[in-house]
């Protein structure tokens, strides 16, 4: 097989799953479900808390490229210990079991593939965020730190390793961006707190090519931001989904509302200001198809006005 990815039910790993099926390309996905053969696809079951080892290793040996998508959702709700442990253990455990099965497999994959996100940075202002530079605070970011450092773990083993920092990713099939459009239909506006903070983004087909170009590129191994060009601040985005919508702006949600509702959270995953670029991407000269938000949004807000309607 060309690809193996676990995580493949998300909502990036089933666009991928999508884009590579459509290329052509064999693909194999490590699932909590059943061992089964669907549409062309093979879905092998695994634990990623008690992992087959010997079938991990056996299913490496097969495959060219390895991504790694695996963990448990992190949606903007208040969160105490144990749901934050068990954000962290879902990442770096089934980080640690796969690079031990490349470890361990005869034939080693030409590159891994692994997840990460720009709360790498944490809360960074107006600054302009690239690759070389050093985390930030909070939770989010040592959850970042922890993933990554596991995933380049696998660089002993003489395998690239790319982790791709996601922004929001925009889909009309999940992530925030539903929930946002939702929203704005009953006339409450994505601006949140002051809206001066900078959001960085990426259409789901553009994440998705930009997994696999590098993937395939060849280039040493690092960080990347998986986002579009062309950030933009919280209000401008507020404006841009309304608009896409048909819709006017509406209520603000002001700041000391999302701290009730979600704790200190909330500044880590709605008022923080990440302005990322995708230094790496640019350099390996990839094409995004969607570099502006309009563009995105309007390709995108058809399906979910037909998805909203229908509830």
């Amino acid at each position: 097989m060309s690809f193996l990815i676990a995580g493949g039910t998300g909502l990036i790993g089933s666009a991928l799953i999508d884009l590579l099926n459509s290329s052509g390309e064999d693909v194999a996905v490590l699932t909590r479900g059943t061992t089964m053969e669907k549409d062309g696809i093979a879905y092998i079951h695994w634990d990623p808390e008690k992992p087959d080892m010997e079938m991990l290793s056996d299913s490496i040996d097969e495959s060219e490229y390895v991504v790694n998508l695996s963990g448990a959702p992190i949606t903007p709700s208040r969160m105490g210990k144990a749901e934050k442990d068990a954000i962290m253990k879902s990442r770096v455990d089934a980080t640690h079991a796969i690079v031990e099965a490349i470890g361990e497999s005869g034939s080693k994959p030409k590159a891994l593939v692994n997840g990460s996100a720009i709360g790498f940075y944490g809360n960074r202002g107006d600054q302009e965020l690239t690759e070389n530079l050093q985390p930030g605070n909070g939770f989010l970011s040592e959850v970042c730190k922890a993933w990554e450092a596991e995933a380049f773990r696998a660089k002993d083993y003489a395998i690239k390793v790319y982790a791709i920092r996601t922004g929001m990713v925009l889909s009309a099939d999940g992530g925030s961006l539903p929930i946002m459009a939702k929203q704005a239909m009953r006339g409450v506006s994505a601006i949140m707190g002051s809206g001066s903070q900078w959001m960085s983004w990426i259409h789901i087909e553009d994440i998705a090519r930009l997994m696999v170009s590098f993937a395939k590129s060849g280039v040493p191994s690092c960080s990347v931001n998986g986002v579009s060009p062309n950030p933009v601040r919280n209000s401008e985005f507020a404006e841009i989904l309304a608009l896409s919508l048909g819709r006017k702006k509406g209520i603000r949600i002001p700041k000391f509302a999302l701290k009730l509702a979600l704790g200190d959270l909330a500044d880590e995953m709605l008022l923080s200001s990440q302005k990322a670029l995708p230094a790496k991407a640019q350099e390996i000269g990839f094409k995004f198809e969607y570099p502006l938000l309009k563009g995105a949004l309007d390709d995108i807000s058809p399906k979910l006005l037909r998805l909203l309607n229908a509830k």
